[in-house]
């Protein structure tokens, strides 16, 4: 099988989202000659050091390719476009996490497989095996093992989104409503 497997994710480029250890999970999935791609799209403090990560870690811009910050409006068929969406969330050198990101609502509801952390408020969202894949923060190999396996187990696939799209609209239908909230007033700010 020689197709490539698309995955992204979206957000700042600190420490707290995880990104070092996916590029890491990268690399480990390269020596084992899996055809995966990542598309980072974001911009933040650490994108120098993560481009120099890549670099160390003799991947190319087939291998991770940074797409820098994209426009909100492009944000959901970014997210549409990938075949899985990881966000390995972490708690940052000053102990700050995430709570529950709204990006990860944003991909199990457009119906990306998502793999995140046991962070917070993460596994309420993301149930492993359920709705999605955990893993613990920064366990490179757990994260490519994950990702691995999600990437050829297409009923997994299957299973996780469909029980994610379901979750979101039962659990976080304040979500939507929010969203729908911040279109009206981005919406009549620009009238006014």
């Amino acid at each position: 099988n020689n197709e490539i497997f698309k995955i992204g994710v979206i957000g700042r480029l600190v420490e707290k989202k995880g990104i070092d250890t996916l590029i890491n999970a990268i690399a480990f999935l390269k020596k084992q000659k899996q055809s995966i791609e990542l598309c980072i799209a974001g911009s933040g403090p650490l994108e120098n050091t993560l481009k120099e990560l890549v670099k160390q870690n003799d991947l190319t811009t087939s291998d991770v390719n940074f797409l820098g910050p994209i426009p909100h409006s492009e944000v959901a068929g970014f997210i549409k476009s990938l075949d899985m969406f990881v966000l390995p969330c972490k708690k940052d050198e000053n102990g700050d996490i995430d709570g529950i990101p709204v990006v990860l609502m944003e991909a199990m509801l457009s119906g990306v497989p998502v793999i995140s952390t046991e962070l917070s408020g993460i596994p309420e969202l993301v149930i492993n095996a359920k709705t999605g894949v955990t893993v613990e923060p920064d366990n490179v190999v757990a994260l490519a093992l994950s990702i691995k396996q999600l990437a050829l187990d297409s009923v997994l696939r299957e299973k996780v989104t469909q029980n994610a799209i379901v979750k979101v609209k039962t659990d976080f239908s304040l979500f939507e409503n929010t969203n729908k909230l911040n279109n009206l007033f981005m919406n009549y700010a620009k009238e006014n």
